[in-house]
Formats: structure tokens, C-alpha cells, sequence
């Protein structure tokens, strides 16, 4: 029979995702592994139903469509896991029998919910692609979305670069089965939806796990056939060595999202009863990865370098780190192996000849320029190896001893030794194995809780890996503008003194120095300078806004004490009336009393006066006239004299009393107090409202962003 064609042209990127999706699905609910990964197989069953299942085709389809490097060896082990799937059938022509492909129902691969969720996501990231690609302008599509996100959801966590293996730090390769710009839009994506729709990246996190996962269980099926999940409370008996790089995550020192992955790989292998050690001699590669960073001056590669210039570490905790390394560890919960050798048996020392010591060596060194990293791997495999004295297992949480890194390149070389030199099947656990497969392991031994967990942690970790500001980048841009504009050099290393700027500045390249020519360099300076400015602009909108609510509320505030103040005093007004009323009443009453007293007493003593003078011998026309003003003289002086002074000595009382009494109530004194109080406030809250309303900047004015007078932020 004929070959088909390629069913990569017959299936779209998105089935690809809806099927790594329902996969990851899957597996949480199955307790058979092959039958967990059977959707990863469905579409191939509906694209080829009624073919025959060929081998080789099978291995290339799957390769095609989903990216997993499939043994040869797979579809015999396979064929009758698709049979009782449903997705293959056997036919008998005679003594002769053959599996057909056969179509699943409906498409099993093509669940709605899953399909829907997934269009939603590529919806948002060709969004987020047409506004991020300001500065090249926008060239993608919704197919080149979709392979985009498909293509990082599969290789996120491969790390196989010769930069990997020959940095000593072991964790600032990139790699690059894809085009980078396409890696970064990806990665800076994803940060963005794991803060805005939490729902959607957790599904995306699924997906991302669910490739390495597959090449678990068919490693697994593999070497011993189908298996099942293992009870929660199994133990695992293996010991596990940490790298150097690990460790720096699990301790804080790559930034917070890779601290969060790493321990979640910790708390799973803990929780399974696994020990956990670090070589003497991956101490030593901490202490010199450290004082590296402590002692450079800002153009450091790696994670630790990075998280301190994004703010995520702070130099002073990697400084005490560097100088309390064996304590640190020991707080951490990991064992030290001191002069490991000593603690090796006879048989363990001699299960390696220095010849095999060489020729590990000799598959390693190929990828190195840094030697004393190549010796530490070697040292460490060396261990692993020896310790297992030529155990295997198909189970990674079964095997004894394992060195955990981050470096595939050790993990396939390791096995490449232990297969032509130990005869140790390639399809066993290899001495080295790397975190994302370890993460994998604990994925499908932990419940639904921990899964989510280690799937999401493990994807945010890789968007922060990828999308981080790249020194290297920023040195390149640097250089480019020496060239151009050397006057704007020293405005520029200002700009980049600031994380954020970095990134930005990371952001406009795309993450890809290949973009980084004379005419994109000005681009991107002239837009972080409008940025600098804009936020400038926005900063001091911002402030004053905050001022102007301040005062409203200030003013808000005293205008309310403003009304109390015065409805007391009001109040006080009302009681001094009262008061005045109260003291002047016994008074008045007295002086009524007092003048009804005297006045009679007064014209008694005007009559006698008026009586005098007949007594006096005089003419009568005198003594009439005599008599008449003396009478007149006298009622006036005693009714003026009495009721005068008794009116003056009434008000006098009452003045003396009235003060009296409002000084010892405080009536007086407060009130005199509230009103100079008030006017004062009125003075000050006009002051302060003409002072609060100065003119906003206007929006082409230009902010100074040079280095002696930096912008405000």
C-alpha cells in the first residue's frame, strides 16, 4: 500500500493543542498510563482510518504532529494499547494478521469545551502579538500564532545548547528549535495571562506538561509494559543529588518563580520519602557562581545575575548566601557529601575503571570550554554511577541514586555510556535526569492538587527563564548607538540603570539581537526616551490628582469642623444669652426693690425742703417762689441721685456678674477662640487651594532624562 501523505497538512496546530490538552486530561483520571496518552494517537486514527498501521509511519506521524521523538521500538509495544483504545483494529487474512487504523467517534480529540478555551487563547495572543510588534509592525497570522504557542508549549523546557553545557552557571542557554522573536512574544504572553485569566494559563500549563509527560510514559512502557499509577502512599527508595544551579532556584537565588518550581519538585520528592543530597564539589560551583555575581559590576549571564537586576534577589541575601553556603544548606534541609569517595564500597569503586572515568570524558568534553565545569559533571556522574553499581530501573523514583540538573546533555550522554560500556538497556533510567522529567515523574505519582502545582510553577518558570532583560542584548543595543549617536550613549546607560526600562528595552528587540541594526537602534531609543517622558508626564498626573483628592478630602474634612464650629458657636451665643438673662434677673429685681424704697423717702425729704422757708420770715411772693424751686430742686437731686446711682450700681452689678460668670464657664474665651479659629482655617484653605492647582504639563512637553538630572518615577 501506498504511504499517505503527511498529516501535518491535513491537521492544524490547534488539534495539536486540544489533543495535548486532553491528554494531560486524561492521565490525571486513568490509572494506565499508555491509555492516558491515547488522545495524543486519535487524530492520527481519524486522519488514516482504514490504512494500515505501518511502524515507521506511525513514528513519523507522531513525531510530525506533536514533536515527541518516538522509539522505533514503540509501536510494537504500543499496537495493542491502540487496539484496546478503539483506535486500531486487527484484521486476520489467513495465517497472516494486521492492525488498521480505525476512525474514533466523532473525533475523540475534538472536545468542545477544550477547543473553545483553546480558540479564546489564540484569539488573545494574536491581540497581544499586533500591539507588542510596535516596532518591526505586525507579520503574523492566526496559523503562525497557533504553531507559535504550540512549538513553545513542547520545547520549553529543553535545554540541550552547547552554551548550556559550557557556562559554568548551567542555566543561561536558550534554545533555539525556534525562532527566538516567536520564543519571547510566547513567553511575555504567557505572563501576561497568568495575571489577567488564571483560568486559561492553567489550561496552557496543562498542555506545556503534557508532551513531557508522554515521553515519560512511553519511556516507562517501554522498558516494563503498562503500568499502573502507583498507590499515594508508595515510598520511593532513591536518593537524589542536586546541581549547583538547582539548588540556587530551590534557595531564591534565580528570582521567585523559579524558587516556586524548584520547591515543588522538592516537596513531591520529600513527600515521597526521596533523600536529598548535594556533592562537595556542586558547593564549590554555588560559591563560584556567587562571587561571581557579588563581584561584578551589572553585565553578569545568568539567573541569579538577572533576578538581582529585575529586584527579584537582593545582592546582600546572594552575599550572605556566598558566605554561609554549608549552614544555608543545612537550614534548607539538604545533606553535604564531604570526600563522597570515602563513602563508596570496594565493589562500588571498582564497578568504574579509570578507562570508563576517560571515556566519560570523552562524551562529555565535546560540549564544553569550561573545564572545570566539564570535571564537576563528571564528578557527579562518576557517583551516580558508581553508587548504582549497575542497578536499573524504568522507574525514575526507583532507581537508588539520581543526579538532578538541568542539563539534557548529561542525561543523554550518561546513557549513551552506560549502553555501550554496561550494556544497560538505553530504555532504563539514565545516571542523570533532568528537572522537567523529574517534574513529570512526581506528576504522575501525585494527586490532582500537587499536578496543578508542579504544571503551572514549571510553565511560569520557563516564561521568566525566556522573557527575562538580556544583558548581552542590551550591550549589543549599546554599542550600536556608540556608533550612530555617541552623544546619547551616557543618556542611554542612565535609561538602562532602571530594570523596567531593560525590559522594555528587551521588548522593542523582540527579545532577538539579530534585530538590533543602526535604523532600529534610534527607533528604540527615541521610544524609551517617549517613555521615560510619558511616564514622567503620567507620574506628575498622577500626584497631582492624588494632591487634588487630598485637599478635596482635607477640605472636605475641615468644612464639616468648619459647620460643627460654628453650630457651637451659635450654641455658645445661645447660652451666653441665657446666662446674661439668669445673672441680670436677681439683679434688676433688686434695683426695682431699692428704688421703690428710696423714692418715697425722697419726696418726704423734697417736701421739708419745701416747707422751710415759710418758717423763714419772708415776703410771701418770696417764700412762694423760695419754696417752689427749693421743693423742684429737691425732687429732682433725690429722684436723679437715687435712681441713678442705683441704675449705675445695677449695671455695674450686672457687668461685674455677667463676666464673672462666663469666664468660669469658659463661654468667653472659647468663643472668642472658635471664631479667631475659623478665620484663620478660611485663610489657610484659600492659600492651599491656589497652591494645589498648578497647569498640567502639556502633552508634547519634553522632560529632561539625562544622566545629571534623571527623570521623575
Amino acid at each position: 500500500m501506498e504511504q499517505s501523505p503527511s498529516v501535518r497538512s491535513h491537521q492544524s496546530f490547534r488539534r495539536s493543542l486540544i489533543t495535548f490538552a486532553a491528554v494531560s486530561d486524561e492521565l490525571a483520571r486513568s490509572n494506565d498510563f499508555l491509555l492516558g496518552i491515547a488522545p495524543i494517537f486519535s487524530p492520527i486514527a481519524d486522519i488514516r482510518a482504514g490504512g494500515l498501521f505501518r511502524d515507521d509511519e506511525f513514528v513519523s506521524d507522531v513525531r510530525e504532529l506533536f514533536g515527541l521523538s518516538v522509539p522505533k521500538e514503540l509501536p510494537d509495544v504500543l499496537v495493542h494499547r491502540l487496539a484496546k483504545a478503539g483506535l486500531v483494529e486487527r484484521q486476520s487474512a489467513g495465517d497472516r494478521s494486521a492492525y488498521f487504523w480505525k476512525a474514533t467517534e466523532n473525533g475523540a480529540s475534538q472536545a468542545p469545551g477544550l477547543a473553545s478555551q483553546i480558540d479564546e487563547v489564540v484569539r488573545l495572543f494574536l491581540e497581544f502579538a499586533k500591539d507588542f510588534n510596535g516596532i518591526f509592525g505586525f507579520s503574523y497570522d492566526r496559523d503562525d500564532i497557533e504553531a507559535i504557542l504550540f512549538e513553545f508549549l513542547v520545547s520549553h523546557d529543553r535545554d540541550l545548547t552547547a552554551a548550556q553545557a559550557a557556562l559554568s552557571e548551567g542555566n543561561t542557554g536558550r534554545s533555539n528549535r525556534f525562532n527566538g522573536e516567536g520564543e519571547y512574544l510566547c513567553a511575555r504572553f504567557l505572563e501576561r495571562l497568568s495575571g489577567e485569566r488564571s483560568d486559561l494559563f492553567t489550561l496552557i500549563g496543562q498542555i506545556a506538561n503534557a508532551a513531557i509527560l508522554s515521553e515519560v510514559v512511553i519511556d516507562l512502557s517501554l522498558g516494563q509494559g503498562a503500568r499502573a499509577k502507583s498507590k499515594p502512599e508508595t515510598r520511593s527508595d532513591v536518593r537524589c543529588y542536586l546541581d549547583a544551579p538547582f539548588v540556587l532556584d530551590a534557595l531564591g537565588l534565580s528570582g521567585t518563580e523559579s524558587k516556586a518550581f524548584a520547591q515543588s519538585i522538592i516537596d513531591g520528592l520529600r513527600r515521597l520519602g526521596a533523600n536529598l543530597a548535594v556533592f562537595d564539589h556542586s558547593v564549590d560551583e554555588m560559591r563560584d557562581i556567587l562571587k561571581a555575581v557579588v563581584s561584578s559590576q551589572g553585565g553578569r549571564r545568568g539567573q541569579t545575575a538577572a533576578a538581582i537586576r529585575q529586584g527579584a534577589v537582593d545582592k546582600t541575601y546572594v552575599a550572605h548566601v556566598l558566605h554561609n553556603v554549608e549552614r544555608v544548606l543545612e537550614e534548607a534541609g539538604f545533606s553535604i557529601l564531604e570526600k563522597p569517595n570515602t563513602s563508596l564500597t570496594a565493589q562500588q569503586r571498582d564497578y568504574l575503571s579509570q578507562s570508563d572515568v576517560q571515556r566519560i570524558y570523552q562524551l562529555l568534553q565535546p560540549e564544553y570550554q569550561n573545564s572545570k565545569a566539564l570535571d564537576r559533571d563528571v564528578a557527579s556522574l562518576e557517583q551516580v554511577i558508581r553508587r548504582r553499581q549497575g542497578a536499573a530501573s524504568t522507574d525514575l523514583l526507583r532507581c537508588k541514586h539520581l543526579l538532578i540538573t538541568r542539563n539534557e546533555f548529561i542525561r543523554v550522554k550518561s546513557r549513551v555510556f552506560l549502553e555501550e560500556n554496561k550494556g544497560i538497556s538505553k530504555h532504563k533510567v539514565p545516571p542523570a535526569e533532568t528537572i522537567s522529567r523529574v517534574a513529570a515523574s512526581l506528576w504522575l505519582e501525585l494527586g490532582s492538587s500537587e499536578q496543578l502545582s508542579i504544571s503551572r510553577a514549571q510553565l511560569v518558570a520557563a516564561c521568566s527563564k525566556v522573557a527575562q532583560a538580556r544583558p548581552e542584548l542590551i550591550a549589543s543595543l549599546q554599542e550600536t548607538l556608540r556608533r550612530v549617536v555617541p552623544e546619547k550613549v551616557e543618556q542611554f546607560e542612565a535609561m538602562m540603570a532602571e530594570p523596567r526600562m531593560m525590559r522594555l528595552a528587551t521588548d522593542l528587540m523582540l527579545g532577538d539581537e539579530k534585530r538590533i541594526t543602526e535604523a532600529s537602534a534610534l527607533r528604540a531609543f527615541e521610544q524609551l526616551k517617549e517613555s521615560i517622558e510619558k511616564d514622567a508626564r503620567k507620574d506628575a498626573a498622577k500626584k497631582q490628582a492624588a494632591m487634588r483628592a487630598e485637599h478635596k478630602k482635607a477640605l472636605s474634612k475641615e468644612t464639616a469642623r468648619a459647620e460643627a464650629l460654628e453650630s457651637e458657636i451659635v450654641s455658645m451665643r445661645e447660652a451666653r444669652r441665657r446666662t446674661v438673662r439668669e445673672v441680670a434677673s436677681p439683679i434688676i429685681e433688686r434695683a426695682h426693690f431699692l428704688a421703690l424704697l428710696t423714692t418715697p423717702i425722697a419726696v418726704l425729704a423734697a417736701l421739708g425742703a419745701a416747707l422751710a422757708p415759710s418758717l423763714v420770715n419772708l415776703p410771701p411772693m418770696a417764700k412762694t417762689l423760695a419754696t417752689i424751686v427749693t421743693a423742684g430742686v429737691a425732687l429732682l437731686s433725690v429722684f436723679g441721685a437715687t435712681t441713678g446711682s442705683i441704675r449705675k450700681w445695677a449695671e455695674g452689678k450686672l457687668a461685674a456678674r455677667v463676666r464673672q460668670k462666663l469666664v468660669r464657664l469658659g463661654y468667653e474665651e472659647e468663643l472668642q477662640g472658635a471664631t479667631l479659629n475659623l478665620r484663620q482655617k478660611r485663610v489657610e484653605w484659600a492659600e492651599e487651594s491656589f497652591r494645589l492647582t498648578p497647569p498640567l504639563a502639556a502633552p508634547g512637553t519634553r522632560i529632561d532624562a539625562s544622566p545629571d538630572r534623571p527623570p521623575a518615577r
